[in-house]
């Protein structure tokens, strides 16, 4: 798991969240965990929980890995 860094346009703010990994689609941005915590994302029966979601316009950028 890792931490990232999100910057929004709005209000110069910043946010941390701790997550495996996160998807853009071009409209929203979502932050997710793999279920059971730490499976292999290949493996059968693992599955991403979203654990956060923004609209992409709010961001100044990608979430950004920093550990």
């Amino acid at each position: 798991m890792g931490r990232f860094r999100l910057h929004f346009a709005d209000d110069d703010s910043t946010l941390f969240i701790e997550a495996d990994d996160f998807d853009d689609d071009g409209e929203q941005i979502s932050l997710y965990v793999y279920v059971p915590f730490g499976g292999d994302p290949l493996a059968e029966g693992t599955r991403k929980e979203v654990i956060a979601a923004f609209d992409r316009e709010s961001l100044t950028g990608p979430p950004q890995l920093v550990s």
